[in-house]
């Protein structure tokens, strides 16, 4: 009974309404815990691999398309799972923006130096930083998964690899951020929004909680009771926007730190 439990469909937990787990319970913590241990031996793991002056080293690259190779597997197995059993509705179609990045982080392994690689690269640096990171803390499966399940197990697998696939070349240098990349960012962020906002009420989904805003939580929630629908759209760009610019201002913090400490002391 355990093993079936472990093994049932997402979408049958999402129907039947099965009680999930509590945001920073036990379960959480224990996810979280898993999650935190896969992108720190990532990220050791990287860092130990040989580097170049310039580019992905021959053992780096090969490292992160693992990294990126292994998020897209669980997605696709899963979707393909669903497709056998009869179970592949919109609702659990690989579209939502975490979803994306998976994809995104898998497009700019497989051509990191190209023109469309470093576009991707900056999706990767904006989306699959914050955007990983916040359904890490704040599942949107977590009221009908129980934390003892394949589903959210997936789950939180999947986006720590994708943060893990960001984070490792952010810190081993082989991705840096510029400010003007983020144009892209809100270009494709704004493209994709209005096509979910125009698909989500014929498929009935919630694709980038453009939609069904409170039905993802907060912040969402308290964006659409201060500015209403659709004046809540304007807010959630300019709060992912916020985000995006913390993310950088950080690494830019860090890294002139960096620079300072290695620089030789004038006497």
């Amino acid at each position: 009974m355990a093993t079936e439990n472990f093994l049932t469909p997402e979408p049958v937990l999402y129907h039947t309404r099965t009680p999930g787990f509590a945001f920073f319970g036990a379960g959480h913590l224990a996810s979280l815990a898993l999650s935190a241990v896969i992108v720190a031996l990532s990220l050791a793991w990287y860092l130990r691999l040989p580097r170049q002056s310039e580019g992905f080293s021959r053992q780096r690259l090969a490292f992160v398309r693992v990294l990126a190779g292994l998020a897209v597997a669980i997605i696709l197995a899963k979707c393909l799972w669903y497709l056998r059993i009869g179970m592949l509705e919109p609702l659990f179609w690989p579209l939502h923006i975490c979803n994306l990045c998976e994809f995104v982080a898998l497009g700019y392994a497989a051509a990191p130096s190209s023109r469309v690689g470093s576009r991707l690269a900056d999706l990767l640096f904006c989306w699959g930083l914050t955007g990983c990171l916040g359904a890490l803390l704040f599942p949107g499966w977590a009221w009908y998964c129980p934390a003892w399940s394949l589903a959210s197990l997936c789950g939180f697998v999947e986006h720590a690899l994708v943060f893990a696939c960001a984070l490792c070349v952010l810190v081993g240098g082989e991705y840096v951020p510029h400010p003007h990349g983020v144009w892209f960012v809100i270009a494709a962020t704004v493209a994709c929004g209005a096509a979910a906002r125009a698909i989500n009420p014929r498929l009935g989904t919630n694709f980038f909680f453009v939609s069904n805003p409170i039905a993802a939580g907060w912040p969402f929630s308290w964006l659409v009771a201060a500015f209403g629908d659709p004046g809540f759209l304007v807010a959630y760009l300019a709060f992912a926007v916020v985000l995006w610019g913390a993310v950088y201002g950080t690494y830019r913090g860090v890294a002139m730190l960096r620079l300072r400490q290695q620089a030789p002391s004038q006497h």
